[in-house]
């Protein structure tokens, strides 16, 4: 019976260590070939130990690095920091990455281990009115988009060339969708806090 015992405890410590090695690079795979879908290139690095608590998006750390992504924006809405807040390291730096009416030359968003809500900080372009409709339908729907119409077409400048985007915003997650604290813009006639929100949202739903 004892031998029985150091068998069955040697089995359990192989098997623990093969998931510690086989696990974390297998879902930094996928989650680099999921980021990749549309273009770009993309490396993730996760840490938790045990390596199973990366199943249910929770460990020490996540980091994920890269550029020339397309984000589809008219996948439906997720609970996308849901995926991050069971870490307690996060480190998001994109660079050239385009979502919807947004060409992001930067986005990072990061949050240290005793910190409550994430730094988010975006630079970039955006053609104002076309962001202004968006963001409507993100709020209501197809009536939003309208009334962002409307907002676009009486407060923001007639032409929709592209200007450039600076947003600097803390970011909380409340139920796994992004909620802004604090937030500034460089774009007059849009709400620097529902822009930081639809950002952040638009940029981890990918994750």
């Amino acid at each position: 019976m004892p031998r029985f015992a150091v068998v069955i405890a040697a089995l359990l410590v192989v098997a623990g260590v093969a998931q510690q090695l086989v696990l974390p690079p297998l879902l930094e795979s996928e989650g680099a070939k999921r980021l990749e879908r549309n273009g770009g290139e993309v490396s993730v690095s996760l840490s938790a130990f045990p390596a199973l608590r990366l199943l249910a998006s929770d460990g020490e750390s996540i980091k994920i690095e890269g550029g020339g992504l397309e984000i589809d924006l008219s996948e439906e809405p997720v609970d996308a920091f849901e995926r991050l807040d069971g870490f307690d390291e996060v480190s998001l730096e994109l660079a050239d990455t385009q979502a919807g009416p947004l060409e992001l030359d930067s986005f990072e968003l990061r949050r240290g281990r005793d910190d409550d809500a994430y730094s988010l900080r975006v630079s970039g372009e955006t053609p104002p009115r076309e962001l202004a409709r968006y963001m409507g339908r993100q709020a209501a729907g197809p009536l939003g988009g309208v009334l962002g119409g409307i907002v676009a077409d009486t407060v923001l400048p007639a032409s929709d060339a592209p200007v450039p985007l600076r947003l600097e915003a803390e970011v909380r997650s409340e139920n796994g969708r992004a909620e802004a604290d604090e937030a500034s813009a460089s774009l007059a006639g849009i709400p620097a806090g529902p822009l930081a929100e639809i950002v952040a949202d638009a940029v981890v739903r990918r994750l």
